[in-house]
């Protein structure tokens, strides 16, 4: 699919039942750059132990939001849908957060 272990995790949790070949394009985009953002673009989103702080939750979880609105197919992506993909991003993060494990600081 020519992503890491890390963006397939995310995008794997952005897909949906039946998707086009355009639409896969676009959630393996979404999930590169919701990575990307995540983890190396200024300014820094996922400080240490930002899950603690209820202004740095709000600021990872708006940045999810907003790269997943830029990114995922709008046409096939309806707002409860593209809620619950985002809730489940942001849920991931959360837990690798809490357990230190991967790219969640």
């Amino acid at each position: 699919m020519g992503l890491t272990e890390d963006e397939l995790e995310i995008c794997d949790l952005l897909k949906k039942d039946a998707m086009t070949q355009a639409e896969e394009k676009k959630v393996k985009l979404a999930a590169k750059s919701l990575l990307e953002r995540l983890t190396a673009a200024q300014p820094k989103v996922l400080v240490q132990e930002w899950y603690r702080h209820t202004q740095s939750k709000l600021r990872v979880q708006k940045t999810v939001e907003d790269v997943l609105n830029a990114h995922l197919p709008e046409e096939s992506y309806d707002r409860l849908l593209f809620k619950a993909k985002c809730d489940a991003v942001f849920d991931l993060a959360i837990d690798h957060a809490i357990h230190g494990r991967k790219w969640a600081a």
